[in-house]
C-alpha cells in the first residue's frame, strides 16, 4: 500500500477484511504505531483474532505499538467519531490508521451528503498527519459483484481492494482483487488466499508467481511474513 494514502478493502461477512485490518495494523512499532478504530467488535475479541492468525496483537498493545479504539454501536455522534478518531492520531502519532466498519456505523447518523463531507474532511485530516489509512467496507455480494460501488469512499480512497468468493465446481474459494491502484499500473488478476493460523496466505494460479513491488510503499507483505507484496 504506498505510504500516505488511502485504501478501501471490500468485502462480504467472512471475507476476510477485518483480517486485512489486523495484519496491516500488526506491520507497526512502538515509533510509529497503529490505532485500530472498531465499530463491530471489542478490544478483547479483536485480540484474540489476531491470536488466532498469529498475531501477537496483546503484546503490542502493551508496548505501545498498538491501540484499539472501541466504539459501542449508538453511543457516539458523528463529530464526536470524527474528534476522537484525530485525537488519539495525534497523540499517538499513528502512521497506521485502520477503521473497521466507520461507514456503517456513521450511515445511521447523517445523511449521504453530511457522511459524505464528514467522510472527506476526516481523511485529509488524517492524511495530513502522516498516516496510511485503511477502511473495510461490507458489501452484500457473495461473489464477484456485478456492480462494483465503494460507497462513500469511492470519491476519496486512493486503492480499493476487493475480497469476495469464487466457486470452481463443488469448491469456493476466496479470492482477492485489485480494482484501483492510483497513478499507477496493478496486475488485475484475482488471487486465491486462505486465512490460517499462520496468517493471510495468498496463493498464486498454477505456474505463477507473486512477485513484490519496488515502489515507495509501507510493507504489508506476503501477509503475515514481515516482507513488501
Amino acid at each position: 500500500m504506498p505510504e500516505h494514502s488511502a485504501t478501501a478493502v471490500l468485502g462480504p461477512a467472512g471475507s476476510g477484511k477485518t483480517t486485512v485490518g489486523l495484519h496491516f495494523a500488526a506491520d507497526a512499532a512502538p515509533d510509529a504505531p497503529s490505532l485500530f478504530f472498531s465499530f463491530y467488535e471489542k478490544p478483547g475479541r479483536l485480540v484474540r483474532k489476531a491470536a488466532g492468525i498469529g498475531i501477537d496483537l496483546e503484546g503490542m498493545i502493551d508496548s505501545g505499538a498498538a491501540k484499539i479504539v472501541w466504539f459501542a454501536p449508538g453511543e457516539y455522534m458523528i463529530d464526536e467519531i470524527g474528534r476522537t478518531a484525530i485525537r488519539e492520531a495525534e497523540a499517538s502519532g499513528a502512521k497506521r490508521i485502520v477503521f473497521d466498519g466507520l461507514n456503517a456505523a456513521c450511515r445511521p447518523l447523517a445523511d449521504d451528503i453530511r457522511l459524505g463531507a464528514f467522510l472527506r474532511a476526516l481523511n485529509d485530516r488524517l492524511l495530513a498527519l502522516g498516516a496510511t489509512i485503511v477502511y473495510t467496507y461490507e458489501v452484500s455480494q457473495l461473489f464477484f459483484p456485478e456492480v462494483l460501488a465503494s460507497g462513500q469512499f469511492s470519491g476519496l480512497v486512493d486503492n480499493t481492494l476487493l475480497l469476495h468468493y469464487s466457486l470452481t465446481g463443488p469448491t469456493v474459494e476466496r479470492r482477492a482483487t485489485l480494482l484501483k491502484v492510483r497513478d499507477s499500473d496493478f496486475d488485475h488478476r484475482g488471487c486465491s488466499y486462505r486465512i490460517t493460523p499462520d496468517g493471510l496466505v495468498l496463493e498464486p494460479l498454477e505456474g505463477e508467481k507473486i512477485y513484490p513491488t519496488t515502489t515507495d510503499a509501507v510493507p504489508t507483505g506476503p501477509v503475515g511474513t514481515g516482507g513488501t507484496g
